[in-house]
């Protein structure tokens, strides 16, 4: 588990995620040769409480499945919690790009 949160920790850098002006990147982590994942939030990211923790175990949950149609639903159930702790201003940009990368 280690090994995983220090890969996800790494991928969080070297993608630049830390890099959005409030400090707010998220990365979800999906390593399906141990068939976990791990959601890194950056320092701007409020608590977001133990109802989120309990999305991140459902997602955690979903990739030890043997179905894999349930990764995609535990990914967007994270959504609500994010949005509520940082709903979008008028003046946000995407200044991420949203795209899924393999190694």
């Amino acid at each position: 588990r280690e090994g995983l949160a220090q890969a996800a920790r790494a991928a969080f850098v070297e993608r630049g995620v830390s890099k959005t002006r409030g400090r707010t990147g998220i990365l979800i982590y999906l390593s399906c040769f141990e068939r976990d994942a791990e959601v890194v939030l950056d320092v701007g990211v409020s608590d977001l409480g133990p109802s989120f923790a309990a999305q991140v175990a459902r997602l955690r949950e979903a990739m030890r499945s043997p179905d894999p149609e349930l990764v995609l639903p535990a990914i967007e159930a994270l959504a609500p919690y994010l949005a509520e702790a940082h709903p979008r201003g008028d003046d946000d940009i995407n200044e991420l790009l949203d795209e899924v990368h393999a190694p």
